[in-house]
């Protein structure tokens, strides 16, 4: 059983709420809670999260690189508007829906999905204002639930900045997993569980510079590149990247580069 789902009409938009109080989940709730603090604000300038929304910088091209790289064929869109056109990526903890609304302008059919219903609302509300975005879907509800009507639906999912939040890594991460169909990929962004990621994302970050609300981290629920990889392959998926990210405080932009040791990105595709 999935649970109950409900629908309600919001501008031009469907908000479908999926009960996940009937199925187990890795949702953390405080977890929730400490986003829906930011979401009033989440698409301001100058909000607390725009280092999430910077970090686009990276992100949208790693996806849009990574899935014209597994699939030949799609090659020869690399250099239009919109080169994955025919694909359907789902976003994972898509929050007030950065990451969705960049990759939908990459021509993919794009679903959000977030265990926030007020992230949802704010995601759906701004979605509304640009009218090219008929190729968005955002939806209430956890991976857990989503995953038992909609396997294999995906060629590829996207957890970005989600799997050091919630309860269980490994039930998390297989849900993800569930969604992708054969062949198809997964792509994770999170922190590395090292010293410098302590000092430079937990202390620095939130405590310093304030350029991530205090709270966002815990240390304990970091993951390393070696747990997480162990996880993709015991569900059958093969590394293909992983490399660090950084961040320049000047710029609001974020790099790819050698180092893990703080954040980083990992693609995997399933067998």
């Amino acid at each position: 059983m999935c649970g109950i789902r409900t629908t309600a009409t919001f501008t031009n938009f469907d908000i479908q709420k999926i009960s996940y109080t009937k199925r187990p989940t890795s949702v953390n709730k405080s977890e929730i809670q400490h986003f829906e603090k930011q979401a009033a604000n989440w698409w301001h300038p100058n909000a607390s999260v725009k280092l999430l929304r910077a970090m686009n910088s990276v992100r949208v091209p790693l996806v849009k690189d990574g899935l014209i790289d597994i699939e030949t064929a799609r090659k020869e869109w690399a250099d239009t508007a919109t080169p994955l056109t025919g694909l359907k990526v789902l976003d994972v903890g898509c929050g007030g829906g950065f990451l969705s609304e960049a990759l939908a302008k990459l021509g993919c059919e794009v679903t959000g999905i977030d265990a926030s219903e007020d992230l949802i609302a704010i995601a759906i509300y701004h979605a509304s204002q640009d009218k090219t975005l008929k190729n968005l879907t955002y939806t209430s509800t956890t991976v857990e639930n989503f995953a038992v009507e909609n396997s294999e639906q995906f060629d590829a999912v996207v957890a970005s900045e989600v799997v050091e939040h919630v309860n269980n890594q490994p039930e998390f991460i297989t849900n993800c997993v569930k969604c992708v169909k054969p062949g198809g990929s997964i792509f994770i962004t999170t922190i590395n569980k090292t010293i410098w990621a302590r000092i430079i994302a937990i202390w620095l970050g939130e405590y310093v510079t304030g350029l991530i609300p205090k709270g966002t981290h815990e240390y304990q629920k970091l993951i390393s590149p070696k747990v997480l990889e162990d996880i993709l392959k015991e569900n059958k998926c093969n590394i293909r990247l992983l490399r660090g990210m950084w961040y320049n405080i000047f710029t609001n932009r974020w790099f790819l580069a050698k180092s893990c040791s703080v954040f980083y990105v990992l693609h995997a595709v399933k067998q």
